[in-house]
């Protein structure tokens, strides 16, 4: 019974890799033992590799996730060269074309402030997708902190799910000193995506943990 779960387990990883990863996942192999799941070859930036080890916790019965994949570089880039990576794919992007970046080893280190939790994550992602890059790190300020209460932030994010695409959701919302935890079921992973960053788009959110199942 164990290996028919397993199984299907891994297929279902490789379905939603493939479908929301395309071409990127044709490297990426999977192994799940009893739900516990080790994601293995190669991706070709370190976005790649964390989306995959994203996308790969929401399939029901996986247990955990060992990110072994690999970065494909060449290992030819200095660090200099991977800090203009970087900021190549910062600086066109209003909300966080003030961040700024050192990069040491492969390894980037974020500064600099933003307004939201999402613009503070989108700096985090667009740094990812740099060629050269190993690890980002992130010093990044939101300056939103404490100046919204939670109630504030928790009606906030009720009007923004009302006004959004989701079609019917039953989300709940809980915030505590502006971390919440979102929970409940939408129908789609698209709509599990949309709330996530409605959350993190809203002033005065610190994080955002995502417990949200779908119903397909």
């Amino acid at each position: 019974m164990v290996m028919i779960n397993d199984e299907k387990i891994e297929n279902e990883i490789k379905d939603l890799l493939d479908s929301r990863m395309y071409k990127s996942a044709h490297d990426i192999k999977i192994q799940c033992r009893d739900g516990y799941v080790t994601l293995f070859g190669f991706v070709d930036n370190l976005g790649e590799k964390n989306t995959a080890a994203e996308l790969t916790k929401l399939v029901e019965g996986v247990k955990s996730v060992e990110n072994c994949l690999t970065v494909s570089t060449d290992g030819t880039l200095t660090d200099k060269e991977c800090e203009a990576e970087v900021m190549s794919k910062i600086k066109d992007i209003p909300d966080i074309a003030d961040v700024g970046v050192k990069v040491q080893k492969g390894v980037a280190v974020l500064e600099g402030t933003v307004k939201t939790l999402r613009d503070k994550n989108l700096a985090i992602h667009q740094a990812s997708k740099a060629f050269g890059v190993k690890d980002v790190v992130s010093h990044i300020e939101i300056s939103s902190l404490k100046e919204v209460d939670d109630v504030s932030i928790h009606n906030r994010i009720q009007m923004e799910y009302k006004n959004s695409p989701i079609q019917d959701g039953d989300i709940k919302t809980e915030i505590h000193d502006g971390n919440v935890t979102l929970s409940g079921f939408v129908n789609t992973f698209d709509d599990m995506e949309t709330a996530l960053e409605i959350a993190e788009r809203v002033e005065g959110v610190r994080s955002v943990k995502n417990l949200i199942k779908t119903r397909n």
